[in-house]
């Protein structure tokens, strides 16, 4: 079986190839690759791995600095290993635990997880030039959660006031009681002292 292409073009690289400086950035996960057999270049032993596609997301000031507005995605490869495909371990010097990890699951107790999902999840990915100063992704992060708002202030009964079984405060020696205000407090007019 034999392939090809019509029109092909002789590059340098990858051909239409754009740059991102090196920065931490928010990014999405566009696409998971089904597991496919690849053969290490350096051992001759052949792996199982996946490719993530992530999209970068990245902030006014990284744009500013090179970064491409929208669009622009690098592949983060990741080999599952023999122990996780027969025996469902996750190592966690591996890259599939640090996905995982980024994605936000609970690493502490039983992983369950299909990669057909992540679709849409964010990470925080880390982009490195490599030897050959190709944008590589080195490292993932997981997002912070959102900070609660505070809790609102707890209101405290006026002095003196009762009910509802509540304690009755008691007012500091020499403090002048409170003033009832009639019901049609808000109702008065003022007559211009007449």
């Amino acid at each position: 079986m034999g392939f090809g292409y019509q029109g092909a073009v002789a590059t340098e690289g990858t051909g239409d190839f754009q740059d991102v400086p090196d920065d931490i950035y928010m990014a999405m996960v566009k696409d998971v690759s089904d597991p496919f057999v690849s053969v290490d270049p350096t051992t001759g032993n052949e792996r199982t791995q996946v490719t993530i596609e992530w999209e970068l997301m990245p902030r006014p000031d990284q744009i500013e600095a090179g970064c491409p507005e929208a669009g622009y995605t690098r592949k983060y490869w990741v080999t599952l290993t023999d122990n996780f495909l027969d025996k469902g371990f996750v190592d966690k010097k591996s890259k599939l635990y640090g996905v995982l990890e980024a994605l936000g699951y609970d690493m502490t107790g039983e992983l369950n997880f299909d990669s057909d999902e992540w679709q849409g999840k964010k990470a925080k990915v880390v982009i490195k030039h490599n030897k050959k100063n190709y944008p590589d992704i080195t490292d993932l992060m997981k997002v912070a959660a959102p900070k609660a708002a505070p809790a609102p202030a707890q209101r405290r009964a006026p002095v003196g006031a009762t009910g509802g079984g509540a304690a009755t405060a008691t007012r500091p020696r020499g403090a002048v009681a409170p003033v009832a205000q009639p019901a049609d407090w808000g109702e008065l007019e003022d007559d211009g002292g007449e």
